[in-house]
């Protein structure tokens, strides 16, 4: 299992990588020809490693290794993650609605410890995710903060779309070295009743806000210039507290491209893991699989690709 989740990582993050600048974009083009074909697919990916030098140099237009960091670190925190190599910057961007002068003035204080802010996360709308009165309001302040972001230069916006969150299902492990680890176990947890704040959502009402929300809020984002990266559930289960999970799977990411206008997703250590023991069976067949929706995402509406993710031996962001 440890050897095939290394090649499926290597070889997903290779192919995404050179989806997003663009290097053997004639092997990419017959990834829909040789979908019935696991030797075909195999092929393809010797043949498309190949074609760039493992690992890859980060340069303009190439994947940037990023990592989170608080939006009030100090001096020392910044250095650290120059420290250990790291140019890219994710974070928490605040209360809604965003302001471009404070935005600005986030972001100049990182690059002025020579870190660039690629991705803030937007919050504050939980009438939007319910469906309940008052989310025309919460969409208004969310629309105002992707304008700002847009002006003051921030590429992505991440978001959320949690109807609740199963925080009870996580304990901590010891890995390698003493290492801390996150682990989740969804059978004692599963059955836990409804939050009295939240109610139950089912399945359709959620895809039913959140295509509300997308509506309202792409054609600003297009219009910014600005990149809206949807963070699927983490969790990946089924069900919390009684609420449906719409993003806990790769068929949830396929309808929400059905219905999205042009987002990214955010995959993340723990659904990573969870999906290469689903699928590892399917190697090669998987790196395919993922690319061919990546590449959906990334290239609708001209729109190009976004994907960060979290690898078992560090944090590797791809943009």
């Amino acid at each position: 299992m440890k050897s095939n989740r290394r090649n499926f990582i290597k070889k997903g993050t290779t192919l995404a990588a050179l989806s997003a600048i663009g290097v053997g974009t004639s092997g990419l083009a017959g990834l829909s020809s040789c979908k019935n074909s696991s030797t075909s697919k195999a092929s393809l990916l010797d043949e498309v490693q190949k074609e760039v030098e493992w690992p890859i140099t980060e340069g303009l237009n190439t994947p940037k290794l990023c990592t989170g960091i608080s939006r009030n670190a100090e001096k020392g925190d910044m250095r650290k993650m120059k420290q250990i190599g790291i140019d890219h910057v994710l974070m928490g961007g605040g209360p809604i609605p965003w302001k471009e002068n404070e935005l600005r003035a986030t972001m100049d204080r990182f690059r002025e410890e020579g870190l660039t802010v690629l991705n803030m996360m937007i919050g504050g709308y939980p009438n939007t995710i319910y469906g309940r009165e008052g989310r025309d309001e919460e969409i208004e302040k969310v629309q105002e903060s992707i304008r700002a972001a847009g002006a003051a230069g921030l590429p992505v916006v991440e978001y959320n779309f949690y109807a609740d969150r199963l925080m009870e299902g996580y304990y901590a492990v010891e890995g390698r070295g003493g290492a801390g680890h996150t682990a989740f176990d969804y059978d004692p947890v599963k059955d836990l009743p409804p939050k009295p704040e939240v109610g139950i959502h089912n399945s359709e009402e959620l895809w039913a806000n959140i295509t509300y929300f997308l509506k309202a809020v792409i054609p600003v984002a297009e219009k910014a210039g600005v990149r809206m990266a949807l963070h699927p559930n983490d969790p990946p289960i089924p069900v919390s507290h009684g609420s449906a999970q719409i993003m806990a799977t790769l068929n949830d990411w396929k309808r929400l491209r059905d219905v999205e206008l042009g987002q990214a997703f955010r995959p993340v250590t723990g659904q990573f893991d969870e999906r290469i023991n689903q699928l590892s069976a399917q190697l090669p067949a998987t790196p395919s699989v993922l690319l061919e929706l990546l590449r959906d995402i990334g290239h609708h509406r001209g729109t190009g690709l976004s994907i960060i993710v979290y690898t078992i031996a560090g944090l590797s962001s791809l943009f």
